[in-house]
């Protein structure tokens, strides 16, 4: 006869226990009753009190570690591939997110996003004050960094060109070739006026105008330079990446100067003079101060009497003189024959009494002269008779040559770095340029040629470059990486003219930073390490996004200052190559990544 009692109580029992008892004993109930059979309640009390088997789980575990273990390689410790590796496994993760919405309507977003968060999110303390005058501001990178601007509180000015009709100028729908080769943007823009925002104050002009630039740079205090050739046409070039850039900083100097001389000041950026020969105090200065090879020094008398007569004879044809010409320039001419031999040029240095610290706060000398083709020296020597040279090339017709103080070595190698504020010579060296010895075929023929070895170089002015704290002028040049769509030719004329106008930046006398993108691409920016590198060696892309950011950003950081650098995406460096690998960077809101990637890059380059 079944014992009903027995059987109810024993199919209560373990439903009424604890729920976290429950979750126990499952795991052994089966075997449980198994082992009790009919025991009753008192067995299945003794089962289910019974600890839940582990050993299954931890041979799983054993087993998974050997096997990391083995697929262990040095690698995995290493902290860049570690960070490269993360950033790859989240790179999916973020093109999904993307996906979600429509980088292109900006203006949109923007908006809401500042409803959402907050003007203090993205105002920049210095913005409130400043005043930025955008070119190029329709383009692929200029409408996203005109909008950044205004976001972080810049009062944005945008210079764009104008039809006949009188509306904006329209741009193609597709970005033109030319500006899509160099990272930069077109003079047009895309979609005229209607592509910016109306809190963006617009001034109808063209770069190549100096009056249009003139009248755009009124009331600014920065300037950013985004305009580019719409086409590979050398005029256009010329017009745009060459003399346009010039334009626009000759106009912000002039306009720096001007609000200067209404305060009765001198502006912070303009040039100090050490020498100007339309000044008839700087004429009796400058004279000849060495002809012929150098005095021999002690143990040197061993020379042979051949040898002594030739260098007596070489150096008897060594002449130069130095004269202010009807044009007021500083002629130096003459001829060198004998080997090893020099002419040099100099005077002491003379500061105005009202600017006594100039050389103090230089960065540079900039000279404008007229050259021959030679190469010449430039020559300071300090109070503590320390020698510092540094050899610049020059061209037929005029030159602005730009010398920074750190490209200065001493003569003797142990002698200290140059201190600007100590310098108080300065002089031009002509050397003659050696012929190889296979060229010497007949007897008694020199060693010089008819035409190396004379010279002639006539000197307009010497100036120095003031230093300071932040940049004046950021311009979007271009990296010169190669393009399936832009033929080898075309872009080494596009890489021409922007070195062109990048020259006429620097030798401006402007703070200037000089931003070379690699190729654009349309993507959000943000979500990728960016390499920035000084060497011409990047050959990824980056987003307009991300160039836009690094343009906000130079803005008011000091490490920007006299720096020409290029920028793209992270990569993996080639096969060899692995020791010299760049270092990235994370772009974020939340830091300034620009101040550690521009840190160790060289100024006045």
């Amino acid at each position: 006869m079944l014992d009903m009692p027995g059987l109810l109580s024993s199919w209560l029992h373990p439903r009424c226990r604890r729920p976290e008892q429950r979750r126990r004993g499952a795991a052994v109930q089966p075997r449980a009753e198994q082992q009790d059979g009919s025991s009753g309640s008192g067995g299945r009390d003794a089962a289910e009190d019974l600890p839940v088997p582990e050993v299954p789980k931890q041979r799983r575990r054993r087993r998974k570690a050997e096997q990391q273990a083995k697929e262990f390689t040095i690698d995995d410790l290493n902290p860049i591939s570690m960070g490269r590796k993360s950033r790859e496994v989240f790179d999916d993760v973020w093109t999904q997110l993307q996906r979600i919405g429509n980088p292109a309507r900006s203006a949109q977003a923007a908006d809401r996003i500042t409803r959402l968060v907050g003007e203090a999110e993205f105002e920049s303390l210095d913005a409130a004050d400043t005043t930025v005058l955008v070119t190029g501001a329709t383009g692929r990178v200029g409408r996203v960094l005109v909008r950044k601007l205004l976001l972080r509180g810049y009062k944005v000015k945008a210079l764009v060109r104008q039809r006949e009709g009188g509306a904006a100028a329209e741009a193609p729908a597709a970005p033109a070739p030319a500006a899509a080769a160099d990272g930069s943007t077109s003079v047009d823009g895309s979609d005229g006026q209607e592509a910016l925002p109306q809190a963006a104050e617009l001034v109808y002009g063209d770069v190549a105008d100096y009056k249009a630039c003139r009248q755009a740079v009124k009331g600014v205090d920065k300037v950013i330079c985004c305009s580019g050739a719409r086409t590979t046409i050398t005029a256009d070039l010329a017009r745009v990446d060459d003399l346009g850039v010039s334009n626009l900083a000759k106009a912000f100097m002039d306009e720096l100067n001007t609000r200067a001389r209404r305060q009765g000041q001198l502006s912070s950026a303009a040039k100090r003079e050490l020498a100007d020969f339309s000044n008839e105090a700087y004429h009796e200065a400058w004279n000849v101060v060495a002809v012929g090879p150098p005095t021999p020094a002690e143990g040197e008398d061993s020379m042979s009497k051949a040898k002594r007569r030739a260098i007596k004879r070489a150096t008897a044809r060594d002449s130069a003189e130095a004269y202010i010409d009807e044009d007021n320039h500083l002629v130096f001419e003459g001829a060198v024959y004998s080997r090893g031999g020099l002419a040099e040029v100099g005077a002491p240095v003379q500061l105005p009494y009202e600017d006594p610290a100039a050389l103090n706060a230089s960065e540079a000398l900039v000279v404008r002269l007229l050259g021959d083709e030679h190469p010449y020296t430039c020559v300071l020597r300090t109070r503590a008779g320390i020698t510092y040279t540094t050899r610049f090339a020059t061209r037929h017709g005029y030159n602005t040559v730009r010398l920074p103080f750190n490209i200065f070595r001493p003569v003797v190698v142990d002698d200290p770095p140059l201190q600007p504020g100590e310098v108080e010579y300065i002089g031009f060296r002509f050397e003659p340029r050696i012929k190889v010895l296979e060229e010497v075929t007949e007897p008694g023929q020199s060693m010089f040629d008819a035409s190396a070895n004379r010279f002639k170089l006539m000197v307009d002015w010497i100036k120095t470059l003031p230093g300071g704290v932040e940049t004046d002028f950021v311009l979007l040049s271009c990296s010169g990486a190669p393009r399936p769509d832009l033929a080898p030719a075309s872009r080494d004329k596009v890489v021409t003219y922007k070195r062109k106008g990048e020259a006429a930046l620097r030798n401006s006398g402007l703070g200037y930073t000089i931003v070379r993108p690699g190729p654009l691409v349309e993507e959000a920016g943000g979500y990728k390490a960016l390499v920035f590198d000084q060497g011409n060696r990047i050959t990824q892309g980056i987003s307009c996004a991300d160039v836009a950011d690094v343009c906000l950003k130079a803005l008011h950081n000091p490490e920007a200052r006299n720096k020409t650098f290029e920028v793209c995406f992270e990569y993996q460096p080639e096969e060899g190559l692995e020791f010299y690998e760049l270092i990235s960077h994370l772009p974020d809101k939340s830091n300034n990544y620009l101040t550690p990637a521009l840190a160790p890059l060289t100024k006045n380059t």
